[in-house]
């Protein structure tokens, strides 16, 4: 920001405005702005169109440098032990759809510690887990596709409607290029 008043040296300086993480969570969702919006003269919407330029999302990111020296890590959960496998969730699937609240109250809750000691480099580690694609050149047009990450099996699935098969990490990070509308990363 221009023009803001230092009280110290009396004069007009450049404000710089930093957020910092206080809590780090356990999943980081990044929606990527892929629209582009066309508005008319009167300031009406004319048209929205996709950006199709690449994206460079890495396997793992570390965001230590967005904490405070206060910052604490999220709560854990034992990947082994607490997440289910996904082989169990696509079994789990119709039953899950049909008797959503009697379900919910079946799965045990997750481990909610917190450290509360201060964030340290390596406690900011996060993993690419699930990607969103839109395929098609609008807002209006297209088709939603996802790809998540099995930590048990070590593997990827590509979903696309009842279409389930496995991919490669690499055809993951292909396929965030053109398509990406969104990325998330756990702890």
């Amino acid at each position: 920001m221009d023009g803001c008043f230092c009280d110290s040296c009396q004069s007009n300086q450049k404000k710089y405005i930093k957020y910092n993480l206080e809590r780090l969570p356990r999943i980081f969702i990044f929606y990527l702005k892929r629209w582009h919006i066309t508005k008319n003269y009167n300031g009406e919407l004319q048209s929205v169109s996709k950006e199709d330029h690449p994206i460079d999302c890495p396997i793992e990111i570390n965001v230590y440098p967005f904490c405070s020296s206060n910052t604490c890590q999220p709560p854990m959960i034992d990947y082994v032990e607490d997440l289910p496998n996904l082989k169990d969730l696509l079994k789990q699937r119709e039953q899950v759809l049909h008797t959503i609240e009697p379900k919910r109250t079946r799965f045990d809750p997750i481990k909610t510690e917190i450290n509360e000691e201060n964030i340290i480099a390596t406690h900011a580690d996060y993993r690419l887990f699930a990607v969103i694609n839109h395929h098609g050149g609008s807002s209006d047009v297209g088709h939603y596709t996802s790809t998540v990450y099995d930590a048990k099996g070590d593997s990827w699935w590509s979903y696309d409607d009842t279409s389930v098969n496995s991919c490669t990490e690499q055809r993951v990070l292909k396929d965030l290029a053109p398509d990406a509308y969104g990325v998330m990363y756990i702890h």
